[in-house]
């Protein structure tokens, strides 16, 4: 697919916003733009919201076209690469799309609120603000999972049923028991946590002009923050229903002494024969586990299942951590092999996975013009 390269539009309603914007893209994130003219050959003029961008492609697209956009790299500009190209002419109509483009304005990182709140650079003033004690904050964040639990089956579980996937189903129990939001939900978690930070931030009057004061900036970036990791949960949410129980993409938040790492758990899953009840003898699982560590640096396992037969295939960047993993696997199979699995690939790859093989999530994700 074509591949997009954003700059902002020097004459748009607010360019610093906009470069801003850019700034807080990451990569794996889709949101979606609408063509707003093509002043030239070759050159597309893009709107997300108030904010407005050009971009150079050949793509067949005409004006009013939305386009469903991945980011694929961030530097030396931000490029996007088209996931979807619309046939001339063709209308899509979701009816879900007009609540997605005003409930989900931004995605984010899940950890990112976290991570703030854990940072003593950023939080000194912000706990006081929001009435939060250390201790209070401390209490809070023992729920997370320790490191070494998850490789424990049912530590993993609690873990997966506590990362906000299922955060609607439990407040059906809410509506019999009249208690306060389920505690140990990250969703939950962060909901009570949006609340406090709109509660003591000023209502919005325009824009003024002057600089904010910095306890309002930070207040104001986590706000941002809560928001987007909202968002990314929500989306997930939406996917997993939308896929008819067929794949589930969930962020975990785990601890490694006093820092907060997240791993990110995706689960696809394929019968074989296509329309047949699902068999567990008879179905492709396929499993991405993806985490940064400072020292591992950027990791994923890419699994396959049917039935006991399993191949397992790492990805690594950095060269000490794939000496380090190829000196381990006889220690993996042998685990494995002890879990009752028959084990048919297994192997560590230096280098970057190939992501283009695939599937991009069905959901609509983010589109600013709402």
């Amino acid at each position: 697919m074509d591949e997009l390269k954003l700059s902002p539009v020097i004459a748009a309603t607010r360019p610093k916003n906009s470069s801003l914007w850019l700034a807080s893209l990451q990569v794996g994130q889709v949101l979606r733009m609408t063509v707003a003219d093509k002043p030239s050959s070759g050159t597309l003029l893009l709107r997300a919201g108030t904010h407005q961008f050009t971009a150079i492609s050949d793509a067949p697209v005409g004006k009013g076209a939305v386009l469903t956009l991945e980011v694929s790299s961030l530097s030396p500009a931000p490029s996007l690469k088209i996931i979807n190209l619309p046939a001339p002419g063709a209308v899509q109509v979701d009816p879900l799309d007009g609540y997605l483009k005003l409930l989900m304005p931004s995605q984010g990182r899940v950890i990112a609120p976290l991570l703030a709140l854990l940072d003593p650079a950023r939080n000194a003033n912000i706990l006081s603000q929001l009435g939060l004690s250390r201790g209070e904050l401390d209490r809070n964040y023992k729920v997370l999972s320790r490191h070494e639990l998850l490789a424990d089956s049912g530590a993993l579980k609690r873990a997966v049923q506590q990362s906000g996937l299922f955060f609607e189903s439990q407040l059906l129990a809410l509506l019999d028991s009249g208690n306060m939001l389920p505690s140990g939900d990250l969703k939950a978690a962060l909901l009570k946590l949006l609340a406090r930070v709109n509660r003591v931030l000023p209502p919005t009057r325009g824009d003024t002009g002057a600089e904010p004061e910095p306890e309002k900036v930070a207040m104001l970036t986590l706000r941002d923050e809560l928001e987007g990791a909202l968002s990314t949960i929500t989306l997930k949410q939406l996917a997993a229903w939308r896929a008819d129980g067929k794949a589930w993409s969930f962020d975990i938040p785990f601890r490694i002494d006093d820092a907060v790492y997240g791993v990110a758990l995706r689960i696809e899953r394929e019968p074989t024969h296509a329309g047949a009840k699902p068999d567990p003898e008879d179905t492709d699982w396929k499993i991405l586990i993806n985490v940064t560590l400072p020292t591992l640096g950027d990791v994923t396992a890419e699994l396959f299942l049917r039935a006991e037969k399993v191949s397992v295939v790492l990805y690594v960047q950095q060269d000490d951590t794939a000496q380090l993993m190829n000196g381990s696997l006889h220690q993996l199979k042998s685990s494995l092999e002890g879990r009752g699995l028959n084990v048919s690939v297994l192997r560590c790859h230096q280098g970057q996975r190939d992501k283009d093989n695939v599937s991009v999530p069905a959901y609509p994700c983010v589109d600013e013009d709402a």
